[in-house]
């Protein structure tokens, strides 16, 4: 389940990302789009999807910007919560878009 911009507490609006407008999106590629040209924006910390999405958003973000991994754009990302399915089979694209060292992941990833 998407969490939805009206079903957030007042105080946590301004710290959700990619926001209202964005999250409204029914295409996903003008969704995908927007959360891409907006990224540099984003003071991001802390992360939560399928990996299968995030994958996506990770590899558009590094292309877009020609960068060598997701920190160069969010330096301060450091968690992410998975959901939906299996992180294993995406470990080894993760490990591409981060900088820390497998294990580090590993135990972020298996809460």
């Amino acid at each position: 389940m998407e969490l939805q911009q009206g079903n957030i507490p007042f105080w946590f609006q301004f710290f959700y990302k990619p926001g209202y407008a964005i999250s409204r999106h029914r295409d996903w590629n003008s969704k995908l789009n927007d959360i891409v040209l907006n990224a540099p924006k984003w003071d991001i910390g802390v992360i939560c999807g399928v990996p299968a999405w995030i994958q996506i958003i990770f590899e558009k973000i590094i292309a877009h910007y020609n960068v060598k991994t997701i920190h160069d754009i969010w330096p301060n990302l450091r968690i992410y919560v998975s959901g939906g399915v299996s992180y294993t089979p995406y470990l080894k694209s993760f490990e591409k878009a981060y900088i820390f060292p497998t294990d580090y992941f590993r135990y972020l990833f298996s809460l």
